[in-house]
């Protein structure tokens, strides 16, 4: 099972991570095609928005340190 608390492993981290990743590899193809300077940075700023999700989602959903280094040395 998986672990719970700080970990956002469960399916919905998932699913976000793949719909950003899908809006973010979209980005620059519609940056190309925006047809005024006002759609270019809306566009832009959805890609900022995906990116700065992401990685947000990647400090929530990543190991402790902490935690690792214990497990580290527990494993020597």
């Amino acid at each position: 099972m998986v672990a719970r608390g700080r970990y956002l492993a469960d399916w919905i981290g998932e699913v976000m991570t793949v719909v950003l990743g899908i809006v973010m590899a979209t980005v620059p193809l519609a940056l190309w095609v925006a047809w005024s300077e006002a759609i270019f940075y809306i566009v832009l700023g959805i890609g900022a928005g995906a990116f700065t999700l992401i990685y947000m989602l990647g400090l929530i959903s990543g190991p402790n340190p902490a935690e690792r280094s214990k497990r580290v040395s527990a494993a020597r």
